[in-house]
């Protein structure tokens, strides 16, 4: 069995300690680590709605957040990537075939949808050039986007009409 398998665990700091224990308490060990000094969770570390051994797959992941737009399903996908199976960074080229494991078409025009969730500022940008979820984009999802903060409304230009009687101007007199 899992749980009865010992492994080594060493603290050093002010107190220094050097045991084996079980992978349940050590797993209880790393849960209160990940807990701030305001005596909130780390999400980044332990997604709070996971019990401790517990999986969730990508398409519950993404359903129990309810995204309805495209933008809001790319935000959902990414945080599973990032909360659950814990990579910190990502590609568009990376969401993009996930659509498939929850079964969603992807979108026709990914780029769009992607860059909108960029500039509501959902996803950020690093130094090196992934994207990541940035703040924002985690509290819509934990809203399940009923908190509409941060979200621009993109307005397109309307296509000017051909004038078609342009090349038939009559010159009366």
């Amino acid at each position: 069995m899992e749980e009865n398998k010992k492994v080594k665990i060493i603290l050093t700091g002010a107190v220094n300690y050097k045991s084996e224990i079980t992978l349940n308490t050590a797993a209880s060990i790393l849960h209160l680590c990940s807990v701030t000094p305001e005596g909130k969770n780390d999400t980044k570390t332990f997604p709070p709605e996971l019990q401790q051994g517990e999986k969730i797959s990508l398409g519950e992941y993404v359903h129990k957040h309810q995204p309805t737009t495209y933008p809001e399903k790319i935000i959902a996908i990414a945080a599973y990537q990032q909360e659950i199976k814990g990579h910190e960074t990502f590609s568009p080229e990376d969401i993009r075939p996930l659509f498939k494991d929850i079964g969603e078409v992807p979108p026709k025009n990914f780029s769009r949808d992607f860059w909108n969730a960029v500039s509501n500022s959902w996803i950020a940008k690093d130094d090196s050039g992934s994207f990541y979820v940035a703040n924002l984009g985690f509290k819509a999802l934990k809203s399940s986007f009923s908190e509409k903060e941060g979200i621009k409304k993109h307005k397109f230009r309307k296509r000017k009409k051909k004038n078609s009687s342009a090349g038939s101007k009559s010159t009366e007199k």
